[in-house]
């Protein structure tokens, strides 16, 4: 996510396309792409070899025969040949296939499909935040070049939580960054945050971490006011949008008693006692932190440096070579012609720096426990790229068309259902 060298970020809220013909045509593009995967998972009865995916699948498609008042409380249906209440998360990824395999669509292929909303939303919204900061014209490309990175791939067609929670972290992104100019946007802030909390539980609370993680680096860099002015590098911003996100937090606790309070009814029984103890394990996690949390730094940094592969090693260049000109320019007393060009890769690399630093702690360790920093750290070093390289950016120009990125995710995930599991997914170090 950066910008034109000497660009600065735009303001307001920038149009991703350049006209309402474009943007019919890229809405009816990616209806089109979502309408054939949904038509092909269905009719080829898709079953993932994940066996994550395959519980979240299982459970929505039993739970789409449930009364929806006992939606709040799944069970694990013999899945993992387990039996009694599903309480490892909330039932966030379980309600859109739900609600899908009660209007008749094949219920064991629903949470499939669904998923497939979640990558396309979440490839839109990585555009729209990127029109905030990159040419409309960059800001398009990354739709498809974030679509071509290592996690990518492993994660092409899945059942399970990863793209539920991106799609949530960018939404609030895009709000928090439009609040800045109209802070009545902080209300999608919100929506961002309740939903990754429905879907993940605790881990939810990466949302407002990341939308501070954007205003203090918008801060910092000394960007433009929203009234027109310029902020001095280090001072305060106008405290509206930090005040929006404060008052978001708010949604953790009125959703946590509300949902509490939901499932004591139907089951009488405490979905937060086995939630925050048992499931959650603070005691394990608490123990042996600091030694492990090293070793787990490295562990993440080397998955991210992978799974956003080639667009984090760019990054990790830009950033290097933004570094090196900020001492030249701090030595000859110039201003940094690029506050906007490198607000994006500072906000991605600090954000996933926070994120890795954050789940080191834990006794567990995941690939996935980091997923929204792969694909934000892609989008900083795609436009980046796109800058560094003129053949990268021919290529830009010549599929500068509102449908490419609708069609390139159509074209992987036919790729993924003809080879099924046979498609290499190259990976290391796995513990």
């Amino acid at each position: 996510m950066i910008a034109p060298a000497g660009g600065t970020w735009r303001s307001g809220s920038p149009s991703l396309y350049d006209s309402p013909a474009d943007r019919r045509l890229a809405a009816v593009a990616w209806a089109a792409a979502l309408a054939v995967s949904f038509l092909l998972i269905a009719i080829l009865q898709f079953r993932s070899g994940d066996p994550d995916s395959n519980v979240y699948a299982g459970i929505s498609a039993r739970l789409a025969a449930e009364p929806f008042a006992r939606w709040i409380a799944p069970e694990w249906w013999g899945q993992w040949n387990l039996a009694g209440p599903f309480r490892e998360h909330p039932i966030g990824i379980f309600i859109l296939p739900a609600l899908a395999g009660r209007l008749g669509f094949p219920p064991p292929q629903a949470a499939y499909a669904v998923n497939g909303l979640f990558q396309a939303g979440s490839i839109i919204l990585v555009q729209l935040i990127a029109a905030h900061l990159v040419s409309g014209r960059d800001a398009r490309a990354l739709g498809w070049i974030v679509q071509l990175m290592p996690i990518a791939f492993v994660f092409r067609i899945r059942a399970n939580q990863e793209y539920a929670v991106l799609a949530g972290i960018l939404l609030a992104l895009l709000a928090t960054e439009r609040s800045r100019l109209h802070p009545a946007w902080a209300w999608l802030t919100a929506l961002g945050f309740a939903w990754a909390l429905l879907v993940k539980g605790v881990f939810g609370f990466v949302v407002p971490i990341a939308c501070g993680v954007w205003l203090t680096v918008a801060a910092w860099r000394g960007d433009e006011r929203a009234d027109g002015g310029r902020v001095g590098s280090g001072q305060l911003r106008p405290v509206a949008p930090w005040v929006a996100l404060a008052l978001t937090l708010l949604v953790g606790p009125i959703l946590t008693v509300a949902y509490e309070w939901a499932y004591r009814h139907v089951t009488n029984d405490s979905f937060l006692g086995f939630y925050t103890g048992p499931r959650l394990r603070p005691d394990a996690v608490a123990g042996g932190a600091v030694d492990r949390a090293g070793y787990n730094i490295v562990w993440y940094t080397a998955r991210l440096a992978w799974y956003a592969f080639p667009w984090s090693i760019v990054a990790l260049g830009a950033f290097g070579t933004w570094a090196a000109g900020a001492r030249s320019r701090r030595r000859d007393g110039v201003a940094s012609p690029d506050s906007g060009a490198m607000r994006g890769l500072l906000f991605a690399l600090a954000a996933s720096f926070v994120l890795i630093v954050l789940f080191s702690f834990s006794d567990r360790k995941a690939d996935r426990f980091i997923f929204p920093a792969y694909y934000l750290v892609a989008a900083a070093g795609g436009a980046a790229a796109i800058r560094w390289s003129p053949a990268l950016s021919t290529a830009v120009d010549r599929l500068d068309r509102p449908w490419v990125p609708a069609a390139c995710w159509t074209a992987l995930f036919l790729l993924r259902l003809i080879t099924g599991s046979h498609l290499p997914q190259f990976t290391f170090w796995r513990s």
